[in-house]
């Protein structure tokens, strides 16, 4: 019984890593192909800090969501339904009381999910004013600079 799981369980982490390998290949060509499709204009209004650190953290986060999240959130959910079920088995009252708490621990864990969101926007900001300022070479003594905190 035992190797039987054991097995089960490599073959979802193979078929997850495959197909969120191959579904992360297809957003990388797509996004490089956008990016190239983008008109000179964006690329001169837009700092070249801030596009690499959103492709960097957004293609990240989402091969983070689609190899690993998606399982979990599957375990998760089942894990959930089948201890509700058993806490309305063995102790019904006790069960209604810990569902009648759910909705404010629901509404705590989706306040800080927003500030987790906030917090990550700013980092990204931040992250982009470094990458601008990597980009203000030696070579551009005499230019501006793309970000306006770094002094030539």
């Amino acid at each position: 019984m035992l190797l039987a799981e054991e097995a089960i369980g490599v073959l979802q982490v193979a078929i997850t890593s495959r197909v969120g390998q191959a579904i992360m290949h297809d957003l990388r060509v797509r996004v490089y192909a956008h990016l190239q499709s983008l008109s000179l204009g964006f690329f001169m209004t837009t700092r070249t800090g801030e596009v690499q650190s959103r492709i960097a953290s957004d293609i990240g986060g989402l091969q983070a969501l689609v190899t690993h999240t998606a399982s979990e959130l599957t375990r998760n959910v089942s894990t959930v339904v089948m201890t509700m079920i058993a806490m309305l088995a063995l102790e019904w009252r006790l069960a209604l009381f810990s569902f009648l708490v759910l909705p404010a621990a629901i509404w705590i864990s989706h306040r800080v999910g927003k500030v987790r969101e906030e917090i990550t926007y700013e980092q990204q900001l931040r992250i982009a004013d470094m990458s601008s300022m990597v980009t203000c070479s030696p070579s551009f003594l005499h230019s501006e600079c793309e970000s306006p905190h770094v002094m030539p």
